[in-house]
């Protein structure tokens, strides 16, 4: 199914990878409308003896903060209040978010009108950013 919603972005003029091969950036995106969606970072993150996986990112200019995708921000067990698990450099730069967010995330959702899971490449062989995978969303 994910091959025939690849094809069916690439038809609409969304830049998406079918065969080419390219790298996956550890960011997965979750939107369920145009104006909510949450950014998922792919490695696992370990805190106090502890794994966490697809944890919750929050961006900021020069950081990422790091969240426990299990619970709310401010609501972390081994971790104080309002503390993330850890602040990372960000992976891309914020001109590089806003064009995934604009050109590949938001289109993406507009033209399926369901909540997807969608995870970013770039091709290998030019460099271009699109989209590599695509899932629609179980509720």
């Amino acid at each position: 199914m994910t091959d025939s919603i690849l094809h069916y972005l690439k038809e609409a003029g969304i830049p998406v990878a079918i065969s080419e091969k390219c790298t996956i950036l550890p960011i997965e995106y979750v939107i369920s409308n145009s104006s909510s969606f949450d950014f998922f970072y792919k490695h696992t993150v370990e805190v106090q003896d502890e794994a966490y996986t697809n944890t919750l990112i929050e961006l900021h200019e020069d950081s990422w903060s790091l969240y426990s995708p299990k619970q709310a921000k401010h609501e972390t067990s081994l971790i104080p209040p309002n503390l993330p698990l850890m602040t990372i450099r960000p992976i891309v730069d914020s001109l590089t978010l806003y064009y995934i967010k604009n050109s590949l995330v938001i289109p993406c959702f507009e033209l399926l009108k369901k909540t997807v899971k969608i995870e970013i490449g770039i091709v290998e062989k030019n460099k271009e950013i699109v989209i590599a995978d695509v899932q629609i969303a179980e509720k």
